[in-house]
């Protein structure tokens, strides 16, 4: 069992957009399940996208990953 909070989750993110910001190309790929674990991934894309709106310079894209 996972327990996912939204302070956890924005600060991964935020650390993540900050390292991001530190590189030449300035962008952030983050991987996702969310289309088939509605539970509790999409709690991390609306967080990443929250925080995604505090780094205007960085371009961030998401992609689904299917195992």
């Amino acid at each position: 069992m996972t327990i996912f909070t939204r302070t956890g989750i924005r600060r991964i993110a935020r650390y993540a957009f900050q390292l991001a910001n530190t590189r030449p190309r300035k962008m952030l790929t983050y991987v996702t399940k969310s289309n088939a674990m509605r539970n509790g991934m999409v709690m991390w894309d609306e967080v990443i996208n929250e925080v995604a709106a505090e780094f205007p310079e960085v371009v961030s894209y998401s992609d689904y990953v299917s195992i």
